[in-house]
């Protein structure tokens, strides 16, 4: 019963973090989102497409990363508690599912796209936000986009080194 809870949860987690990489690679690709991707990012005040972009980019892939480190966590749970190894996803089943909703390539889309104006990325928030000093009761910001992306990225990265 517990196995096949677990297996219940792990598969939940497999096909919410592949709908949360569609849902950003959906995003990206809408008309208004390419618009804004043609442009500057903000320099001061952003617009409110703009603004809806960043959030629901930094918002999402936050979601992945979350998901994936939950994944992890229950790996390492199941590996530790000598529980079967059918509930751990197979070696780059997870980075499988994220390369087929193209997760990389819309992380990199943001990350290259925020970074064309740096000093509205202030490098020192970012340090900020990788310690958790940012304050997580306000909507993303550019900086938290910024933060999302590498940390996808870096994932998808560490998931990679450790298939080959």
């Amino acid at each position: 019963m517990l196995r096949s809870t677990r297996e219940q949860q792990h598969q939940k987690m497999l096909h919410d973090i592949e709908a949360k990489a569609n849902r950003l690679h959906e995003v990206l690709q809408t008309p208004r989102a390419s618009q804004v991707l043609q442009q500057l990012p903000p320099a001061a005040d952003e617009t409110l497409e703009q603004h809806m972009l960043i959030t629901a980019g930094a918002l999402l892939l936050e979601d992945v990363v979350d998901i994936y480190e939950q994944l992890n966590a229950a790996a390492a749970a199941a590996a530790t508690a000598a529980a079967a190894t059918s509930t751990a996803a197979a070696p780059g089943r997870v980075l499988g599912l994220l390369l087929r909703q193209q997760a990389a390539r819309s992380a990199a889309t943001l990350l290259a796209w925020l970074q064309q104006r740096p000093k509205q990325l202030q490098f020192g928030l970012l340090q900020q936000r990788q310690d958790g000093d940012g304050g997580s009761e306000q909507l993303p910001t550019a900086v938290d986009a910024w933060v999302q992306g590498c940390k996808c990225l870096d994932m998808m990265s560490s998931e990679l080194l450790a298939v080959s």
